[in-house]
Parts: structure tokens; C-alpha cells; sequence
């Protein structure tokens, strides 16, 4: 889809300051805690994605969510090592071209599907879907309320992988220094993310046949599912992968994914001097592109 169709008048509508002043109670100046909900504003649900055999995972989550006094529902993870995930995956036709669907990864999705139908069978608007290796920060108190949440979008993704993306020229302030925007081009990860009542009912009947990642279903453009999404961008990203995390002593057993690579990984230093080049290109090419289509190329902070 061209960006300028992408920054269409939906996009101006949620960002406009009629949005703004309507919600000017969720809105407030003032650093918001969990406790945001005694200011007129309601606890948006939670849950939390979490393997029955990483117990590691789930201490050093709750330890975060106790820190930050936030109230999150555990949701037993689908295990890829039983022998039943491994034929259904092995009798899968292939996903996306360039992409590894393994035993992982379709317990994963198989996961975010359980999120999404308790979101449906609470009957409540939205809620956050968390995985159990992330690494939060201050901000993510603010998510836990109702207040933030722009109606008519589909998923507000609450995560970074310190990586440049196209995002909207609008933006939709949801706290201090913290705002969202239109997300313009495909971003991987789906650790942290916000998703509508609406949304989550769509996204089970698209999905009872998946072939491919949730990241790629959900943030990958290229894919047909994601390419009709509604999805902004919060920047700074209040929750990053633990693996990822530049700024943070990172340590334990909780860090160690149960999923797997996607792929291999350079390790050379002429693949690294490769590499360089090629980010250098790119982030010319993109910055160009983003004054062609209307949008901003920025990297999106953890904070």
C-alpha cells in the first residue's frame, strides 16, 4: 500500500485536537501510575504469555509487574515440544517466502490466540498482551488504564527493537514526552501491544489456519492480514525483548528463548563492514522515501 494512502483522513482524525480535548482526563500532563484508574479512568486487563515449564520466566515477570504495582492475569503458554505441535507443524503448508515457522514459533501464535478470545469472552474493549522476557520501563504504567487507548485503531504496538520505522506525521499525546503514531512499515516483535475487541475477533477467524509468525501476521505489511491493520506506534516504546536491551544489565536464565532464531546470524567482521555499508544505504534510501510518501523515519527509544 503507497504511504500516502496509508496517511489518509483517519489518520487526521485520530490525531486531531478534537481526540485530544474529549480526552483530556486521560490525557493529563502529570506522570500517570496504575493508580490513573482513581482519577475517573479504568484498569485496562492484562495478560501475560507464559510457558508452564519457565517458571524462571515467570518469577522475573512478576517481579517487574509487583515493582510497577500492575495487576496481570498469567495465560498458560502452548508448549511447541510436545509431539502433537511438532506433526501439525510438520504436515503446515509454507508461510511467507524467507520466513522460519517452526514448532516455536506456532506455539507462540498459538498463544496470542488464547489472549485474544479471553479479550473476547471478557467482553471488555481492549486489553495488553505481554510476553514474559521483556524489559519495562516507567511508561508502561501509563497502558494500564482505558484512558489512552485512540478508539478505532486496531493495535497499538507498546514494544521496540531499537530500529527506524515509518510512522505518521500526526501524532496522539498519551502521556509526558510520549505519543503515538500511524505505523507506516513493517516492525517486527510481538512482546507488548494493545489490541481492540474488534480487532482480536477478526484476527481469530483470519488466523484458525496460520501458517506464518504473529509479528509477521500482525506488523508485517508484506502480509496480507497485517497490510489491513490498523496499527500505531508508541514512542518512547515502554517494553523491549530482554535479549535486545542496550541500556540494562541483562542476566539469568529467563533471557534464553524457548522459541529459537529465526535465522542465522553474521559473526564475521567483513559481514559486519557489509552491513554497515548497507545500513548507511538504506537509512538514505528510507529517509528519502519517507519525504516522498509524507511520513517520519524514526528510531523508536525504550523508556
Amino acid at each position: 500500500m503507497p504511504l500516502k494512502q496509508m496517511m489518509g483522513a483517519r489518520d487526521v482524525v485520530l490525531g486531531s485536537e478534537k481526540y485530544s480535548d474529549a480526552s483530556k482526563g486521560a490525557l493529563s500532563a502529570r506522570p500517570m501510575k496504575l493508580q490513573a484508574y482513581l482519577h475517573g479512568l479504568e484498569a485496562m486487563k492484562a495478560y501475560c504469555i507464559n510457558l508452564d515449564r519457565r517458571p524462571d520466566r515467570r518469577e522475573y515477570a512478576w517481579s517487574q509487574f509487583d515493582r510497577f504495582g500492575l495487576n496481570v492475569e498469567r495465560v498458560s503458554a502452548v508448549d511447541g515440544s510436545l509431539p502433537e505441535i511438532a506433526a501439525k507443524v510438520a504436515s503446515m503448508p509454507p508461510g511467507m517466502p524467507g520466513r522460519q515457522f517452526g514448532t516455536g514459533a506456532y506455539a507462540c501464535f498459538a498463544s496470542h490466540r488464547l489472549c485474544w478470545r479471553k479479550l473476547l469472552e471478557s467482553g471488555d474493549p481492549h486489553c495488553l498482551v505481554l510476553e514474559d522476557d521483556l524489559i519495562l520501563a516507567d511508561g508502561i504504567t501509563t497502558c494500564f488504564n482505558d484512558g489512552w487507548f485512540p478508539p478505532g485503531i486496531d493495535i497499538a504496538r507498546l514494544e521496540t527493537y531499537y530500529r527506524r520505522v515509518h510512522v505518521g506525521r500526526k501524532k496522539i499525546v498519551v502521556g509526558p514526552n510520549r505519543h503515538l503514531s500511524r505505523l507506516c512499515s513493517t516492525f517486527y516483535g510481538s512482546g507488548c501491544y494493545a489490541i481492540s475487541q474488534n480487532a482480536a475477533s477478526r484476527l481469530l477467524d483470519l488466523t484458525e489456519n496460520f501458517v506464518d509468525a504473529v509479528d509477521v501476521v500482525l506488523f508485517d505489511l508484506a502480509h496480507p492480514i497485517a497490510s489491513k491493520l490498523l496499527v500505531y506506534q508508541m514512542n518512547p516504546a515502554p517494553a523491549i525483548q530482554g535479549h535486545l536491551a542496550r541500556h540494562h544489565e541483562v542476566s539469568g536464565t529467563w533471557v534464553q528463548s524457548s522459541i529459537g532464531l529465526r535465522g542465522a546470524q553474521p559473526n564475521s567482521k567483513v559481514l559486519s563492514q557489509t552491513f554497515t555499508f548497507q545500513r548507511v544505504a538504506r537509512r538514505f534510501n528510507e529517509e528519502v522515501r519517507a519525504l516522498v510518501g509524507g511520513t517520519r523515519y524514526v528510531l523508536v527509544a525504550h523508556g
